[in-house]
């Protein structure tokens, strides 16, 4: 009974980052899953659950606080280290996204102003004219003007957008475009690149063709391209999202791919891509019941395999309490 009330709860209570959801992790019992993992030996080098939130939500303010201060350098040498080190936070999540994150989302989200949104790309682009072969502040360019142009046209239905809003989002969406066709003739290369173009390709509403040859593409070019937060995508979850009806794909298509891509990538790396497909399309309101569509056993296997090999991380916890009260199971 206890379950049922709960679960009726955070049906009409989106409440995915907030200290609710540790309480909620800490009430359920040991995870007994039909098969444990044996643990890698080097486990306890990995950050544990209680530093990992707080060690992201540090990195990005260091990060924010050298763009004010004009560090250009000191942030691509930063960015220049998680890149080619591929370093992550516990979770899997690379800290090469956070630093995108900071250099290109506000705190304030939809409630930042013009006047901040625009004193931002005027500090991007003067990195870029001072160091125009760093493909690190064209990235961040695109990921700011995609950004704006999501604030024009709001999260809400697409015909409550009015006209005026409409024009914002394509003109946003389109300068992102160029900006990374600047950067894609660019020596340096980089795994936000595809992310940021895949976000452009929703935008503008690309063929299912020419959708598919992107993401290809990019897992072609790293494809363990993770980031921290469940509600940023990355190469598989933005094209389940793309996938969904809601946007340009069939009922059915979104847990299809998960499916293919799972068994494609195979092992504890395809179940790492079907627990985070489930996580990014299936924890939201608007998807609530694309995860009863879905394999618990294999959202199971994947926390189990996103553990064993990224640590142990509180947020990652919380999403598969969040799976499991959605699918009427106790942990």
């Amino acid at each position: 009974m206890w379950a049922f009330n709960l679960q009726t709860f955070l049906a009409g209570n989106c409440m995915y980052k907030t200290n609710f959801w540790l309480t909620v992790t800490l009430l359920f019992t040991t995870p007994s899953f039909s098969q444990q993992p044996q643990p890698v030996n080097n486990t306890d080098a990995l950050p544990t659950a209680s530093t990992a939130n707080v060690e992201a939500e540090n990195y990005s303010a260091e990060i924010r606080d050298l763009l004010q201060r004009k560090k250009f350098k000191e942030i691509d040498q930063i960015a220049e280290k998680e890149r080619s080190g591929k370093v992550r936070f516990a979770g899997g999540g690379w800290k090469l996204r956070t630093l995108y994150g900071a250099l290109s989302e506000f705190q304030a989200g939809d409630k930042t102003s013009d006047v901040e949104w625009n004193a931002q790309i005027v500090i991007l682009k003067r990195w870029i004219a001072k160091d125009p072969k760093s493909i690190t502040p064209h990235v961040a360019l695109a990921d700011l003007y995609i950004n704006y142009a999501w604030k024009a046209r709001g999260h809400d239905y697409a015909e409550k957008v009015d006209d005026d809003n409409w024009k914002l989002f394509e003109e946003r969406a389109s300068l992102a475009k160029t900006t990374l066709d600047e950067a894609f003739v660019l020596k340096e290369k980089c795994p936000q690149w595809y992310n940021s173009m895949q976000s452009v390709a929703l935008a503008q509403g690309w063929s299912k063709a020419r959708m598919a040859k992107l993401f290809e593409e990019a897992i072609a070019f790293e494809p363990a391209y993770y980031y921290y937060y469940y509600y940023y995508y990355y190469y598989y979850s933005q094209y389940a999202n793309y996938l969904l009806p809601k946007w340009y794909g069939e009922e059915g298509e979104t847990e299809q791919f998960a499916d293919t891509m799972s068994s494609r990538i195979g092992g504890k790396e395809g179940s790492v891509i079907y627990f985070k497909i489930a996580v990014s399309s299936g924890c939201h309101c608007s998807n609530d019941n694309l995860l009863q569509k879905m394999s618990w056993q294999k959202m199971q296997q994947g926390y189990d395999a996103v553990t064993e090999l990224y640590g142990a991380s509180q947020l990652v916890s919380n999403q598969f309490a969040y799976m499991a009260i959605k699918m009427n199971e106790r942990c």
